[in-house]
């Protein structure tokens, strides 16, 4: 069984085509009608709860990694994508002799709080890692290096355009501001840690500075890739007894979801929800599956959610602190 959506997009081509063959007179009646009754309806998306989503925030920031943990919170409360979201990057003070070369290019930081009224998160792509295969030389190279066990691939981080090959600026609630300030403190705290990114297509290179670093397990890597995050969202969904002795939870990819039936629920319009997720022009999709089915719960904010979640999370360190000493 296919969704609603894909089934319109597979159909959209023919049902034109039909339409234009009547208006023309090539065939008689309105044959497209058939594949539009064929179309099923639209299902409620899973959401994280409110408890759920307060579980997992601390026990990723406690258990696993104080960056994926504000990661999470990030996207629950922007609704930007995984791959988006671990693209942020920070201001673009690098050394020199990075500026001094015309073939790389630093980027400005994402996070934009000069307006203290109206702070901004800039979307402007996605950061995907993939498997490659070792070429003889990088396998020399490990050689006389002393490996003696060489592995047959390789992650290659690169750069892609948004889904809709757009940019685009998001609100930023209060608690989401606190999240982020406190990420660029703990980021800026760290000595100065840069990564060097190529597009998808090799025609440029990137020195960037990431927001989010992956220190799990005392590992200082770069950056907190997208399948860092889902590994640590399901070893803290196992520790919280998710999908075992209580009813499981969504994949990562739902925090999109959540955020959309949150502002669903405290009234927004199509247009800015389709805004804020990055959706095309077309707002039928946030219409039947987000509007449509949550006008009545009102208990979902994912903002009063994390304020919540930060403020027992204060208390739990504060208890630790005090024990420590």
């Amino acid at each position: 069984m296919r969704s609603t959506k894909t089934i319109r997009n597979l159909i959209s081509v023919v049902t034109q085509l039909l339409q234009w063959a009547s208006r023309e007179g090539y065939i008689e009646g309105q044959p497209w009608l058939a594949f539009e009754r064929q179309v099923v309806e639209a299902e409620r998306q899973e959401v994280f709860s409110h408890e759920a989503m307060i579980e997992l925030y601390k026990d990723m920031y406690l258990n696993e990694c104080p960056d994926a943990a504000n990661l999470f919170a990030i996207l629950c409360l922007t609704g930007c994508r995984v791959s988006e979201a671990i693209a942020i990057c920070t201001s673009d003070d690098l050394d020199r002799q990075y500026r001094s070369m015309s073939d790389i290019r630093t980027r400005q930081s994402d996070v934009n709080f000069s307006d203290p009224e109206d702070p901004r998160l800039k979307i402007r792509r996605g950061l995907v890692t993939e498997k490659v295969d070792l070429t003889l030389e990088e396998k020399e190279v490990l050689r006389k290096k002393g490996r003696t066990k060489i592995p047959k691939t390789r992650s290659k981080v690169y750069w892609k355009r948004t889904k809709t090959m757009d940019t685009r600026d998001l609100e930023l609630s209060p608690i989401a501001v606190e999240i982020l300030r406190e990420q660029i403190r703990r980021t800026n705290g760290d000595p100065l840690q840069t990564l060097m990114v190529k597009s998808r297509a090799g025609d440029r290179l990137d020195y960037v500075r990431p927001l989010f670093l992956n220190r799990i397990r005392g590992k200082r890597e770069i950056w907190l890739g997208s399948d860092s995050v889902r590994k640590m969202y399901h070893r803290s969904k196992q520790r919280l007894g998710f999908g075992t002795f209580r009813p499981d939870l969504p994949p990562l990819k739902n925090t999109r979801n959540t955020k959309a039936s949150s502002m669903a629920c405290q009234g927004d319009s199509a247009i800015k929800i389709r805004e804020q997720l990055g959706h095309g022009r077309d707002t039928e999709t946030i219409e039947r599956h987000y509007i449509n089915y949550y006008p009545q719960l009102k208990d979902l904010n994912v903002e009063k959610t994390f304020e919540k979640a930060r403020a027992e999370l204060k208390q739990l360190l504060n208890k630790g602190a005090e024990i420590n000493e």
